[in-house]
């Protein structure tokens, strides 16, 4: 990847109702851990160099890796618990980053919200935050 980066923002999800210990569905847990988990390493490795490259700024730098991420992954949530576990292991994962970026000046940030009001929280109360719609490029 070439250039520089200032920011990247992760929010992919992969929320799927269903427990683990009473006929959670496996493949829906472990696609959860891939995409949320994986994913983030992947997209990590792919631009921490260019991210890099926009922090040479010193204690200006403006350099940030954004993950939006679930507050079950801090709480977990019954009916959800495949979501939440694979949300705790993100958090996990950007506390390393956190400490491994900063090295270069990179900032991560963890945001974590509750429900968003999408297909998969329908049954779950409000409030929920409308999630965010897709813009055509300007």
């Amino acid at each position: 990847m070439g250039g520089r980066v200032d920011i990247v923002v992760n929010t992919a999800q992969f929320a799927r109702q269903g427990g683990v210990g009473f006929g959670g569905n496996l493949n829906d847990l472990q696609s959860g851990l891939d995409l949320e988990v994986t994913g983030l390493m992947r997209l990590a490795q792919g631009f921490a160099p260019a991210l890099s490259g926009r922090s040479d700024d010193g204690d200006r730098s403006a350099a940030a890796f954004v993950d939006i991420a679930s507050i079950h992954g801090l709480t977990g949530r019954a009916g959800f618990a495949g979501s939440s576990a694979a949300a705790a292991a993100r958090l996990s994962l950007l506390a390393s980053l956190r400490g491994e970026m900063a090295r270069t000046g990179i900032r991560v940030i963890s945001v974590l919200t509750g429900p968003v009001d999408d297909g998969w929280h329908q049954n779950v109360p409000p409030p929920k935050p409308h999630p965010p719609r897709s813009r055509a490029p300007s």
